[in-house]
């Protein structure tokens, strides 16, 4: 049995869950975010779509088509999970 490649993940609460990756770094580094956010989803019971969520490394937001390569995310980072709010400069306005 190889080597698991991980990150951890803080979310709401302050809760952390670690996620398994892939077997191999390069499977790590050609991670994609949203392919990322995929596979924490599974771990999140209520949450339907990648889209409430985001995701920060450093003081850097993850955008969804971000290689974890280019954020230099290596095994066992630490990335931090906040929810997407409605509002901002996309002009989502569900209220109307």
């Amino acid at each position: 049995m190889g080597k698991i490649y991980q990150i951890y993940v803080i979310g709401m609460e302050g809760k952390k869950m670690t996620i398994d990756v892939g077997e191999s770094e390069e499977a790590l580094n050609d991670m994609t975010v949203l392919a990322f956010k995929k596979l924490l989803l599974q771990k999140l019971p209520g949450s339907e779509s990648a889209e409430d969520l985001r995701l920060l490394f450093g003081s850097k937001q993850l955008e969804d088509t971000d290689k974890f390569s280019a954020h230099e995310i290596k095994d066992k980072s630490t990335v931090l999970m906040v929810l997407r709010l409605p509002g901002g400069e996309d002009g989502n306005k569900p209220w109307e």
